[in-house]
């Protein structure tokens, strides 16, 4: 109930606020003012317009209400963002007491660099794929002579959802592929995966960042995939060094118990047989 009544509560002023800026004895100033219009996330909309859109690019409100639509989804987007400490400390209150000391001190580790690694993958997005992405698909428009005729000139269009669906999702799937070291470095933690075997399953990981990036950019090139998957393929080598460090740290005894890595179908045999006996 605390969680839902500080989101309901954010969203009503983040909806209902916008930030203005000021003089205040002769500094510039930024404060909040209630504008139901022009509101906070209707100012962050004209920002990634600034941002990403030729001046060229026609933006559509096809279905009459898709203006809305993105008025009320960057709202909730950034109120979740906003409360996501009130969600932190509501799951540390459920899960924290079932937990065993070691455990408490590795959440507390892996605070800060998840934190740093989620923006850095979300700021890289933002200001690095995301420009190079939709820019690279007006030139498509362009070549093919598809859009809208205004003043004589041929202008590109996309769909007003469709732009904010590109940004959302791009930013979203670039801060969680970057936590990749950190989830690689928990799973070894907690004895289930030893780092030889990440590094073992180099290839098997190359093949899956591939397809992830075939997913998660619709375009056919195949430019904007690798611009996916090399990023992914050196965090994973990075999340192999993460392993490999944790468990150096550990008591040998510790590591000795994690099950080894096998390649081949017969060693798996013949561990079977033996533990048989």
């Amino acid at each position: 109930m605390v969680s839902l009544a500080a989101f309901l509560i954010v969203f009503f002023l983040v909806y209902t606020m916008s930030i203005r800026r000021g003089e205040l004895w002769g500094f510039t100033v930024y404060y909040p003012f209630p504008d139901f219009y022009n509101n906070i996330p209707a100012q962050l909309f004209r920002v990634f317009k600034a941002d990403f859109l030729p001046d060229d690019i026609v933006l559509l409100n096809i279905n009459g209400i898709d203006a809305l639509l993105v008025d009320v989804k960057i709202a909730m987007f950034l109120s979740f963002a906003l409360c996501t400490p009130v969600f932190a400390w509501q799951a540390g209150k459920f899960l924290l007491p079932a937990l065993r000391k070691h455990e408490r001190s590795f959440l507390a580790k892996i605070v800060v660099p998840t934190s740093l690694l989620f923006l850095v993958g979300a700021l890289f997005s933002y200001f690095v794929f995301t420009p190079f992405a939709l820019s690279f698909f007006f030139t498509y428009s362009k070549n093919l002579d598809v859009g809208i005729a205004m003043t004589g000139d041929l202008h590109p269009t996309i769909g007003v959802l469709n732009f904010l669906s590109w940004i959302t999702i791009l930013v979203l799937a670039f801060g969680l592929i970057f936590e990749l070291p950190v989830f690689m470095g928990g799973i070894t933690f907690l004895s289930i995966v030893r780092a030889r075997s990440w590094l073992n399953g180099w290839r098997y990981a190359l093949i899956a960042f591939l397809i992830i990036g075939g997913i998660i950019t619709p375009d056919v090139s195949g430019i904007t995939q690798m611009i996916v998957a090399v990023p992914m393929f050196g965090l994973y080598m990075v999340g192999v060094g993460v392993a490999y460090y944790i468990e150096r740290g550990r008591p040998r005894e510790d590591v000795e118990d994690l099950p080894e890595p096998t390649t081949d179908e017969h060693e798996v045999k013949e561990e079977t047989d033996e533990g048989s006996v």
